[in-house]
């Protein structure tokens, strides 16, 4: 028996009483989701997390693996193997956002395959549940994520605005390529639509001082009607020119 224990109750707490996601469920990009299913969804997560993940953490500590240098095999313990085994049925079972991908990234960067065959799966954005389930779960790579900067700014030129949404959030985690990717973040710093505006202000800030092509933009919505764009816009130049960012105020 493992002693990992999980903090399920913070994850809840901060998703459904700070931050009220259950607000967007039952409407795009998660159209078939309620806070039941997702909570439900956390609590199997959880149990494959604190179960038979988390089942051979002990094991693993006193008997690591061993590599054998004259035949490059590396020996694991069988804790371990039923563990992975665990995890690689978890990404070949069927979930109600994004077909098992989460596991399926998870398995990729644990064993250091490519991320080509399921880069091909974001370059047809037809089908826009399963393009955003699939592009969803590129979060958990991180940076590790570059590659898939190529399809990220293609789907920004989509006119479907969930799309345009994921791939900015997407931009602003990878953290790469600024000078091929903040170009073309700022015209999305205009957008009508306030929700993708101040997306566009959070992804900017996120390249940090490697956004300062983007300064002038920033600069502007200072005065934003939006309450919240201000705040981005002024939490944005604090990280693009600290300087000038220290003497804003926001109102």
């Amino acid at each position: 028996m493992s002693h990992y224990k999980s903090n399920l109750r913070d994850i809840e707490f901060n998703l459904f009483e700070v931050f009220r996601r259950q607000d967007l469920l039952g409407s795009e990009p998660y159209p078939d989701l309620d806070e039941e299913t997702a909570r439900g969804i956390l609590d199997e997560v959880n149990r494959l997390a604190t179960g038979p993940l988390a089942a051979s953490f002990a094991e693993g500590d006193r008997n690591p693996p061993v590599f054998d240098p004259a035949t490059g095999s590396v020996r694991m313990p069988e804790p371990f193997k039923k563990s992975f085994r665990a995890l690689m049925d978890a990404a070949k079972r069927k979930s109600a956002i994004g077909e098992g991908t989460v596991a399926e990234l998870a398995v990729i960067r644990i064993t250091g395959q490519t991320l080509d065959p399921f880069l091909e799966r974001l370059k047809d954005t037809s089908h826009s549940r399963e393009w955003i389930g699939a592009a969803g779960a590129l979060s958990i790579l991180g940076t590790d994520a570059e590659p898939a900067i190529p399809m990220m700014l293609s789907a920004l030129q989509q006119t479907n605005q969930n799309i345009v949404m994921v791939a900015l959030r997407n931009l602003g985690i990878i953290r790469r390529q600024p000078d091929t990717c903040i170009p073309q973040i700022i015209p999305f710093l205009t957008s009508t639509n306030v929700i993708i505006r101040r997306n566009a202000m959070l992804v900017v800030r996120r390249f940090g001082s490697a956004a300062r092509p983007a300064r002038a933009d920033v600069l502007e919505h200072l005065h934003d009607p939006d309450f919240r764009v201000r705040v981005e816009a002024t939490n944005s130049l604090n990280q693009i020119d600290s300087q000038a960012g220290d003497n804003i105020t926001v109102k």
